[in-house]
């Protein structure tokens, strides 16, 4: 999507037209959806999470003077929605209550487990990060972007998570 367009969508919104929101649900829907679900793992939790989310974009671009990157402010109030979601449950889960309802490939051994184990000590913003950078394969630029943050401040956070894992392993 032009930034153009997105300015045209964006003031159809605030002017009240609910077909030029579902332009930007319709392009934004799945990354959505999947993200949510993989920081609950439960469908069910996703789902209340994915609408969360989407009730703060829609009230956000409507109180916004000025957005200047549509997909960064969708990817903050994302990243703060699944923050949200971690303080709420105010406890980390270990390995066996993540995974109990999933069926794990033989391949996964107890290194694997113990990888998994380790990255529970993160919080949640860290594991977004790893996330991003590591399972969506984003460049530092990219994730700056995404987050509304300078591509120094991703590498200085990016340098201290991957220090606290050397550290835990």
């Amino acid at each position: 999507m032009k930034q153009q367009e997105e300015k045209e969508i964006i003031a159809a919104i605030k002017a009240g037209d609910k077909k030029a929101f579902s332009k930007i649900y319709n392009r934004y829907k799945k990354m959505i959806y999947k993200e949510c679900y993989i920081a609950t793992l439960n469908k069910e939790e996703a789902k209340d999470l994915f609408q969360d989310v989407w009730v703060k974009i829609y009230l956000s671009i409507k109180r916004s003077k000025n957005i200047q990157n549509l997909k960064g402010l969708i990817y903050s109030i994302l990243r703060t929605g699944i923050i949200d979601y971690f303080r709420k449950r105010k406890r980390t889960l270990s390995y066996e209550e993540v995974f109990e309802d999933i069926s794990l490939p033989e391949s996964f051994d107890s290194e694997t487990k113990a990888e998994l184990n380790i990255l529970q000590n993160l919080s949640p913003f860290e594991r977004y990060l790893i996330y991003l950078r590591f399972y969506e394969e984003k460049s530092t630029k990219e994730i700056a972007q995404l987050l509304n943050m300078s591509e120094n401040n991703v590498r200085v956070k990016m340098h201290r998570i991957l220090q606290k894992l050397r550290r835990l392993i």
